[in-house]
């Protein structure tokens, strides 16, 4: 029986530097947020929604993977009012951010979502190519 839990044990230590270096290789994560007020009006309401459908439609296998994740952000709680100063926000925005050990290493702001809010399939193809941009720039 000592025999046994000792072979186990052994096994077990040999196994660890390679589940330790599997976790390393997924400790990047691409967070989008969507930073908005309390009240809302109607195309800010739009925005947060055609950015969450894109982002769960075109980057499905990475969510579900927890390598992207989609936030909703009301900058005007306490909790959150550090987002203003910490992405320099001015009004209702989309941001990527690189996630590395969890600290971030990058962020871009997708400073065009307002011009193309009124053309849903311009607009769900700039937050999808912008997404899909972001996190192929990390791999290089």
């Amino acid at each position: 029986m000592k025999k046994s839990l000792l072979l186990l044990a052994v096994f077990v230590l040999c196994l660890f530097p390679l589940v330790a270096d599997a976790a390393a290789k997924t400790d990047t994560k691409y967070i989008v947020y969507y930073f908005r007020t309390t009240g809302r009006c109607h195309s800010c309401i739009e925005m947060e929604k055609m950015t969450k459908q894109t982002i769960e439609k075109d980057f499905a296998k990475e969510v579900k993977s927890g390598l992207v994740e989609f936030r909703s952000v009301d900058v005007e709680l306490s909790e959150n009012k550090h987002y203003i100063k910490d992405y320099s926000l001015y009004t209702k925005s989309v941001i990527i951010s690189e996630v590395k050990n969890g600290r971030e290493v990058r962020w871009k702001n997708l400073d065009q979502i307002w011009r193309k809010l009124r053309n849903q399939a311009d607009f769900s193809k700039y937050i999808s190519s912008e997404t899909s941009a972001f996190i192929k720039a990390s791999k290089k």
